[in-house]
C-alpha cells in the first residue's frame, strides 16, 4: 500500500468531495454529479446517495477539470479546479437552481 501512496503523490493525484443542495441548503439525493477533464474530455459521474454527498478519488493534479451536477433537467452552474491549484483535498457545494 505504501507503494500506492507514493504513487499518487508522483502523479499529483488529489480527492474531490462536497455535496448537491438545493438553494435553500438541503441535500439533494439523486443527483448527478459530472467531472470532466478539460484536456482530454474524459468524464466521470457519481450519483448522490440521501445526505447529498459526493466523492472522486484520484483526481489528476495536472489537468484541469469541469464540475456540475444535474437533475430532472435542472443544471448547477459549471465549476472549476485548475491544474495550478495545489491542494490534495477539494472541496465543493453545488446548488441547483429553483
Amino acid at each position: 500500500m505504501p507503494a500506492l501512496a507514493l504513487h499518487a503523490q508522483a502523479e499529483g493525484a488529489r480527492s474531490l468531495s462536497g455535496s448537491v443542495t438545493d438553494k435553500a441548503g438541503n441535500k439533494i439525493k439523486g443527483a448527478v454529479v459530472h467531472l470532466k477533464d478539460t484536456r482530454s474530455l474524459a468524464q466521470r459521474s457519481y450519483i448522490t446517495p440521501d445526505d447529498g454527498s459526493f466523492r472522486f478519488a484520484q483526481v489528476s493534479g495536472n489537468s484541469d477539470y469541469e464540475v456540475w451536477a444535474d437533475l430532472n433537467g435542472k443544471r448547477t452552474p459549471s465549476k472549476s479546479i485548475s491544474s495550478f491549484d495545489t491542494k490534495q483535498t477539494v472541496e465543493m457545494t453545488l446548488k441547483l437552481p429553483d
